[in-house]
Formats: C-alpha cells, sequence, structure tokens
C-alpha cells in the first residue's frame, strides 16, 4: 500500500469524545492566464486577471478559491496576511513573502502573494489549491487550466486548531480494511491514529516547540523518498493525492508528527525507555475466537466449551485457531498479540493477566467467546523492529491524554462523519 508508510509511525490508540460541525466541498475551475472570465464550477465569473510572475507561478484572485472550495476568507490589513480556511485547512500567507502556513506548518513559495493597484490579493494557484486537495492540469493545446477536486472537507476530527477531515481519515479506514477489519473496526482504528497524530500537534505547538533547520531538511528528504518508492515521479503523486482528496501539505504533517514525537519523548521512548515499558507492561496471547451465535443464530457456548477442552488436553493450538478462530487479525499476527493495557476488551485483558504462562482459560466479549492462551513474552519470536514501534507509540499514547489536559485541549469526533465512511 503506497500510504502504509505514511501512516505507520502513528497508527495507535488514543481516547475520542465529542461532536463538532462540519461541511464538505468540491470544486473545479477552468480557465486561461490572460482571461478574466474563468468557469467556477460551471458558472462563468468575472475575476481580476490571473497573470503568471518570476519563475512561471499563476496567480490568482484569492476570491476564487474562496468561490470555488467555499472556503471562509480573512484579510488583516495591518500585517497584510490574507487566511484560508476550508474544513480541517487553515492557510496563511502574507503578501510580499514566500514563506507560508498551511495548519502551522512552515512553507516555501516559489512566488510570495501580490497586492493589485486595484487593491486584489493574488495568490499562487497551485499552492493554495493543493493543499486544499485539489490537481491542477494543463492543456497544452488549448492553454487552458483546469483545478480540481473531489475532496471531502468534512472535519472528522479536530484538537484545538489541528483537525483532519473526511478525505484524510478514509485513507486510514482503507487502509485498515485492506488488513481484513470489519468496517467498525477500521473506523475505530482510523479515529484513534487520527486522534494520535492530531494530540501530537497540538501538543507540539502548545509546548512552543520548533524544528530546526536539519530536522526540517531531514524531513523533506524523507518525504522525497516516499514520493520516489511510492510513486516514481512527482505528477503521479500529484494525482494520486487529487485522486484521494488530500494535500501535499497533510503528508507533510504526516511525516513531521513522527520527529514531534521524537522531540516531545525523547527519554522515554529512548532504548532503555522502551525496554522498560515492554517489561512493566506488555502481555502475549493467542487466542480462537467464536462468535456466540453463528450465521443461523444458533448458540456456540458448546463449542467454545469444546475448543477449551481439545486446547488443554494439549491439542494443536495453532492448528485449532486456523480451523475455527473468527479473528481475521490471526493471519496477520500467527505468533500472537502483543498488548498493553486498554488495547484489547477488557474480558481478554483480564483474563490474560489472570492466566499463568502457557495456561489456557475462556472468557466472553461483546465479540463472542476467547479461547485464550497466555503466552511468554519473547521479541525474538516477533519483527523486533515492528514491535518497538509499537511499544513506542503504546509509550506515546499513554503519556498524551496528561499533556492535553495540562495544555485545556480536548478530542472532538464528528461520529456523522465517521459513520458516512461506512461500506
Amino acid at each position: 500500500m503506497k500510504i502504509k508508510k505514511l501512516i505507520s509511525a502513528i497508527c495507535a490508540i488514543a481516547a475520542l469524545a465529542a461532536v463538532i460541525p462540519s461541511a464538505a466541498n468540491a470544486a473545479e475551475i477552468r480557465f486561461r492566464v490572460g482571461d478574466s472570465t474563468l468557469s467556477i464550477n460551471g458558472n462563468s465569473v468575472e475575476v481580476e486577471t490571473p497573470y503568471v510572475v518570476g519563475s512561471g507561478v499563476t496567480l490568482v484572485p484569492v476570491r476564487v478559491i474562496s468561490a470555488a472550495f467555499g472556503a471562509e476568507v480573512d484579510w488583516d490589513g495591518e500585517t497584510q496576511t490574507v487566511m484560508i480556511m476550508n474544513g480541517g485547512t487553515q492557510i496563511a500567507l502574507q503578501i510580499g513573502n514566500k514563506t507560508a502556513f498551511v495548519n502551522g506548518t512552515e512553507i516555501s513559495l516559489e512566488e510570495a502573494p501580490e497586492l493589485t493597484e486595484n487593491g486584489f490579493t493574488m495568490v499562487p494557484l497551485r499552492f493554495i489549491s493543493e493543499s486544499l486537495s485539489a490537481l491542477v492540469d494543463y492543456d497544452d493545446q488549448t492553454r487552458e487550466i483546469t483545478v480540481s477536486s473531489a475532496s471531502d472537507n468534512s472535519v472528522a476530527v479536530r484538537i484545538g486548531n489541528f483537525a483532519m477531515n473526511k478525505s484524510e481519515l478514509k485513507i486510514y479506514v482503507d487502509e485498515f480494511l485492506s488488513y481484513g477489519m470489519s468496517i467498525d473496526y477500521a473506523q475505530q482504528y482510523a479515529v484513534n491514529a487520527a486522534t494520535n497524530m492530531l494530540s501530537l500537534e497540538a501538543v507540539f505547538a502548545a509546548e512552543g516547540l520548533s524544528f530546526t533547520d536539519e530536522e526540517k531538511a531531514a524531513q523533506q528528504s524523507e518525504k522525497e523518498l516516499l514520493i520516489y518508492d511510492g510513486f516514481g515521479y512527482e505528477y503521479g503523486y500529484r494525482e494520486y493525492l487529487a485522486e484521494n482528496g488530500i494535500t501535499d501539505a497533510f503528508v507533510d504533517r504526516v511525516i513531521a508528527a513522527a520527529y514531534m514525537q521524537e522531540k516531545l519523548f525523547a527519554d522515554d521512548i529512548s532504548e532503555e525507555g522502551v525496554k522498560k515499558f515492554y517489561n512493566d507492561n506488555y502481555l502475549h496471547a493467542k487466542h480462537i475466537l467464536i462468535s456466540a451465535v453463528d450465521e443461523n443464530g444458533t448458540p456456540q457456548k458448546e463449542l467454545a466449551d469444546e475448543l477449551l477442552a481439545r486446547a488443554k488436553a494439549g491439542e494443536d493450538f495453532d492448528a485449532l485457531i486456523v480451523e475455527y478462530s473468527e479473528d481475521p487479525g490471526s493471519l496477520y499476527y500467527p505468533e500472537g498479540y502483543y498488548f498493553t493495557a486498554g488495547e484489547m476488551v477488557p474480558e481478554f485483558e483480564d483474563i490474560t493477566r489472570s492466566l499463568g504462562m502457557n495456561e489456557i482459560g475462556i472468557c466472553e466479549s461483546v465479540y463472542g467467546y476467547h479461547i485464550i492462551m497466555r503466552l511468554p513474552l519473547d521479541k525474538s519470536a516477533v519483527d523486533e523492529q515492528e514491535l518497538n514501534q509499537q511499544i513506542t507509540q503504546d509509550i506515546i499514547v499513554n503519556k498524551l491524554p496528561a499533556l492535553l489536559e495540562k495544555h485545556g485541549l480536548t478530542v472532538e469526533v464528528d461520529q456523522t462523519v465517521i459513520d458516512s465512511l461506512a461500506y
């Protein structure tokens, strides 16, 4: 999966609550440089004529963007700064300044915004469009520029000034679905991953932290490698962003989040910190999951008890998992689950803690009957790098709630947007 490299660093469990309003927009702009008449979502509109400056950057009136995308635009005359807000995206540009900010992240522009003699604010078309999940295309024959977007900017999750919209969250849902999860699980894991990333962004800003030039350069190098490995060329990457309704700035944010956690929790996620957390908190178990009732509505308690007896009698537990377990995760984690507090349903966690090593027990949860074998912690049986990444995320997720509370930050989720991601 192309997106896997983007989200692997931030897929972890976090808390969530509350409800916020949402709005969705799609857009299409068609025009030729030098024409004052543009087609905006099929309507002809007279505007200040777009023009090209410097290195070939097309500048358009900011109201073109607001009209096409349904974005809100604010102007600060004193600082000559324009703010564009659309769903979870906030863009700040200053007249004459080649540095812009997208959701607080500093972005370098090829050319600065300008103010015309008639008082129109002209902004870089490609930068603004791609920051709002759009694809910019140029037809050599007609010399027509088309800006198109199928993004949904409904805000799904917000913490303070940082948000993730529906199109961005869908990337996570699709990824988790590819693991064989049910839609309910995929939605939950996606919201947890979003919450983790937004928590890092919000706390990083609240703590007054920033990146050094070396750290910014490292992030840019990582992004260039990701584009090359995942897409092979720049335009393929841009197409992917537009087709999925996500932005280049969002990718920057995902990459930056991994660096934020390193700065916020350097001591905690050191080699020694990871080792200590693992030994103090982790459990390891395999299970056979049997639904409470089968597809015909027949109770399956008798089958669960039978499997428990067979397992305790010494029958091959892995073979029983393959033959009977209804948990698709068993296919991806044949060595069993390594987990810490709060990651499993309470019944699963409680009985695992109560069992001795290699002892087998049974419990019932909302998912059905779990026949569980507790196992020793054994890093040699798993991908140690992957496990260390998981432990690192667990450490961070355990510490983030206190930092959110410290700065008065709360997690807001629009459940209607989450529910609309059902397939």
